[in-house]
């Protein structure tokens, strides 16, 4: 077990709790095992009736993975060794997204990367006054990973894409707009939900009907004036559901006097340009599939990431000297080659390379 993974057994709610609240409880590799040896080991027990997935609290539920460590181990090992991370972390996703009971996060705090990948294949995902949930991955020449391909994909229209390409921030409101969040709900009232929900009687398909009647009557309405992504909605399906990341460009640019837009662009032009062209690829192709062939598409993208690309530049500019400078390989988005991009997507030469979920 990991020393930042917490679990106990409360009535028949199993609980998970992230405890590395130093690193905004950011997954390392050992954290992601120990998650998944603890999933497996109540699958089939008949005393854990559902999960709770929480963190410490603080300021986060999970910040996303520990990618200075996969980068520091890259560079001392080779991107093989590194691999092993997005390799478990993505089994752990898909482990999530197919548990045979339900999955309840409680997403109090930073969610974003990883966090999002723990919280968003479960059956609900709370969202609380203090959630700030965000996939700000091109920031550090990553691309949007565990399942985002499939998830952001399936966000109103434009919205996953807008998420993708300017690591856009959500609150509570929003996430539940985005479909990333099921409920709002206070943070004061999370101790008492995972109370009521240790003491369901462990009845199968009843107690999935209690669970949700639970988590329902907690609710708090969603507030339109704190949903400024909603009330963007036409626009941003507009501009960011267009058949190109050129053509989302060209209509950034003259629509500049508009500041939210205006700062979108801005955003865009300082992440990686390799980046974005990967998470838009990615969008328009995770659309397309379930979630498991999304993750496979993901970890051959993440395995070439270790060999080329922006992300060791990333990370190194923003998490390792944090000068804040990256010097990304391409200029700008539109000299990103098209082959480089494809060149990411297709199969590995030996099939035994592939990722192969449980």
């Amino acid at each position: 077990m990991s020393d930042y993974v917490r679990v106990k057994r409360n009535g028949s709610a199993g609980i998970i709790q992230l405890d590395r609240p130093s690193a905004l409880n950011a997954l390392d590799h050992e954290m992601v095992r120990a998650i998944s040896d603890q999933l497996e080991g109540w699958r089939d027990d008949p005393l854990v009736a559902c999960i709770i997935l929480k963190g410490t609290p603080g300021r986060a539920f999970c910040a996303g993975g520990d990618v200075r460590a996969v980068i520091m181990k890259c560079n001392a090992q080779g991107p093989a060794a590194a691999a092993s991370f997005f390799h478990d972390e993505y089994r752990l996703n898909a482990q999530i997204a197919r548990f045979p009971k339900p999955v309840v996060s409680f997403m109090d705090g930073i969610t974003m990367g990883g966090g999002c990948g723990l919280a968003v294949h479960g059956s609900y995902r709370i969202a609380t006054e203090n959630t700030v949930l965000a996939m700000p991955e091109a920031m550090i020449g990553f691309f949007p990973d565990v399942g985002a391909g499939y998830f952001l994909s399936r966000s109103p229209p434009g919205v996953g894409a807008y998420m993708a390409l300017t690591g856009a921030r959500l609150n509570a409101e929003e996430a539940v707009f985005a479909g990333l969040a099921t409920h709002r709900l206070a943070a004061a009232s999370l101790l008492e939900l995972e109370t009521a929900i240790a003491d369901l009687p462990a009845e199968g398909q009843r107690l999935k009907i209690r669970l949700r009647d639970l988590i329902g009557s907690r609710v708090r309405p969603c507030s339109s004036s704190e949903n400024s992504l909603g009330e963007r909605a036409s626009t941003i399906a507009d501009l960011f559901g267009q058949p190109s990341l050129q053509n989302l460009l060209d209509k950034l640019e003259r629509a500049g006097e508009v500041p939210w837009l205006a700062e979108a662009l801005a955003l865009i032009r300082e992440r990686s340009p390799l980046s974005c062209r990967l998470a838009w690829s990615l969008l328009q192709r995770g659309a397309e599939l379930d979630l498991e062939s999304d993750l496979c598409l993901e970890y051959r993208m993440a395995c070439r990431s270790l060999e080329v690309g922006d992300f060791a530049e990333g990370v190194r500019a923003l998490l390792i000297d944090k000068d804040k400078q990256p010097h990304w390989q391409h200029p700008s988005i539109e000299r990103v080659n098209d082959a480089e991009v494809e060149a990411f997507f297709q199969p590995f030469k030996n099939t035994e390379d592939e990722l192969v979920l449980m």
